[in-house]
């Protein structure tokens, strides 16, 4: 319950929609197509993209994000980004 209110809650104080859960992005990275989904892609009132990382890990991930070692969150963002443009807030 309380993750389900925290993810409303984020939508809201950014002024995002979910755009797509479990989404694959057609893509390359690195000169090889991109293999993977997203947990949930979102956009913002100005059409900016956003990625979220779904995890049931509890303090670990947070001590992971917090040291920028999150490598899937920060391919995932790549990989939702339009070719050659920046990279997304994940």
């Amino acid at each position: 319950m309380r993750s389900s209110r925290a993810f409303f809650d984020l939508l809201a104080r950014g002024d995002y929609e979910v755009v797509a859960f479990e989404f694959t992005p057609e893509t390359k990275l690195f000169g090889k197509e991109f293999i993977g989904r997203l947990d949930c892609l979102l956009k913002d009132g100005k059409g900016r993209k956003a990625v979220i990382d779904l995890k049931y890990a509890g303090k670990k991930y947070k001590d992971i994000l917090e040291e920028g070692q999150a490598i899937q969150l920060c391919v995932s963002a790549a990989a939702a980004a339009k070719p050659g443009a920046a990279p997304l807030a994940a």
